[in-house]
């Protein structure tokens, strides 16, 4: 893995008041802003440990508006 800071987002920054949806391994995790996403990812990942799973498939996807 490559890390480039200038590619880092700072999430305190974010303009994007979009809604998504956060699927891990195909099947619904959450839904809510990017920063929700950030806050879920973490849980997954780092408080639970990736309940003990070896590799983990996330998906975000923006909500349409209606």
């Amino acid at each position: 893995m490559v890390d480039i800071p200038s590619a880092r987002i700072r999430f305190n920054e974010i303009k994007d008041k979009g809604i998504y949806t956060m699927f891990v391994n195909g099947r619904f995790y959450g839904s809510g802003d990017l920063l929700y996403m950030k806050e879920l990812f973490a849980t997954y990942v780092v408080t639970c440990g990736m309940y003990d799973k070896d590799e983990v498939t996330f998906k975000i996807e923006k909500k349409e508006r209606v």
